[in-house]
């Protein structure tokens, strides 16, 4: 195991600790089941702009605000 593996654990297991997979979550009535996913992105402000040769590549509910 190396430093950064131990790292990456650690921050799993905090992370699902704090926003863990449930079916129960609101979101989930729209037919997706990443609620969890939603809230930890929160959490590590995790970012991301895909783009698709060379013009923003949005889905179908991404938006910036």
């Amino acid at each position: 195991m190396t430093t950064q593996s131990g790292l990456i654990e650690d921050i799993d297991q905090w992370l699902e600790h704090l926003a863990p997979f449930r079916k129960n979550y609101k979101h989930h009535e729209t037919g997706e089941d990443n609620g969890d996913s939603h809230l930890k992105a929160l959490l590590t402000h995790t970012k991301s702009l895909p783009i698709t040769a060379g013009k923003l590549d949005f889905g179908r509910w991404q938006r910036i605000f």
